[in-house]
């Protein structure tokens, strides 16, 4: 790891830690302090870091500890009772707000597709900030923190029908069910072998790890859980939420789970705490304020309507 790079963590720590511990004091939530010093330190306003590219990519390591952790906590039992209800509204949610965003951005001049690439990342949301902020309010658990995690997940899942439509509606590539067929079963054949390996295999291994009496080797083999479903994932067009969700909802099961809890948890802190940092970084103050009015009637509005939506199809 280069000197640079080391020197510039040091800075986002130091900053961000003082950014936190004033926002605490003033009873404002943590993730808004990373993101207001990561956007001070990114290359729009200090300059601090030129390119948080680096500190981005080491950044994202938080949203996998995170989402591990999540499926650590989620047992399958109450999986299976969940998965029925966050389907139907993160599809409902999903292709409804498509077809308000592409129907506004009509309406604004796009011809359709990319009005409808425009709903499409409108019916994105932030997977990490969604669920860092339930969990900063304690509302992870409840019945709409779950139901929210299990939305939050779908719309993960829908990255992959996203990414074959694109190319399509960009007038770049025909349609042609056979690719997109090969695309989907890779998907689907990807997430039931990791099923199957987290299932049969990881259990095994840790038990055989734990008799061993190391508690270093305990916390490799747990490192290279969490990473490597989530590299797996991403390996067959999935998100590296997804993959790590899939690998912790997976070793819950495991006797050992409380122990991987115990080594996830101060990862997590750290690295998710760089990665909405780093988020920050991404935004440019001045451009931001030349734009305010347009930015906050747009903001306001994908807010609004997107909590609208939402509401409608939980009742």
């Amino acid at each position: 790891m280069e000197s640079g790079l080391v020197a510039e963590l040091l800075i986002v720590l130091a900053v961000a830690a003082a950014g936190v511990a004033l926002f605490e004091r003033l009873g404002l939530p943590a993730i808004a302090g990373f993101l207001v010093m990561g956007a001070l330190l990114g290359p729009g306003a200090l300059g601090v870091v030129d390119d948080p590219e680096g500190v981005r990519t080491l950044a994202e390591l938080g949203v996998v500890f995170l989402l591990f952790e999540i499926g650590l906590e989620l047992p399958i039992d109450r999986l299976k009772r969940m998965w029925r209800a966050a389907a139907t509204a993160g599809a409902f949610q999903v292709l409804g707000t498509i077809a308000a965003g592409a129907a506004i951005a009509r309406a604004f001049g796009a011809d359709w597709p990319g009005s409808i690439v425009v709903g499409a990342l409108i019916a994105m949301s932030s997977t990490a900030l969604v669920i860092g902020l339930l969990q900063a309010r304690g509302e992870l658990d409840a019945p709409h923190g779950q139901l929210a995690v299990g939305v939050l997940l779908f719309q993960d899942l829908c990255i992959v029908p996203f990414l074959l439509a694109l190319p399509i509606l960009a007038g770049e590539t025909a349609l042609v069910p056979r690719d997109i067929a090969m695309t989907l079963g890779k998907a689907v054949f990807g997430i039931a072998a990791l099923f199957a390996v987290a299932r049969f295999v990881v259990p095994r291994v840790l038990e055989h790890v734990v008799h061993l009496r190391s508690r270093e080797l305990f916390s490799l083999v747990g490192l290279l859980l969490v990473i490597g479903s989530a590299v797996v994932a991403e390996e067959i067009g999935l998100t590296l939420a997804v993959g790590a969700f899939v690998g912790g909802i997976v070793a819950a099961t495991s006797p050992y789970s409380y122990q991987l809890f115990s080594e996830v948890v101060p990862l997590r802190g750290v690295f998710l705490g760089l990665f909405f940092t780093a988020v920050g970084m991404l935004l440019d103050p001045q451009a931001a304020m030349a734009l305010s009015t347009e930015v906050l009637g747009y903001v306001t509005a994908v807010v609004l309507g997107k909590t609208l939506l939402i509401a409608l199809v939980i009742r």
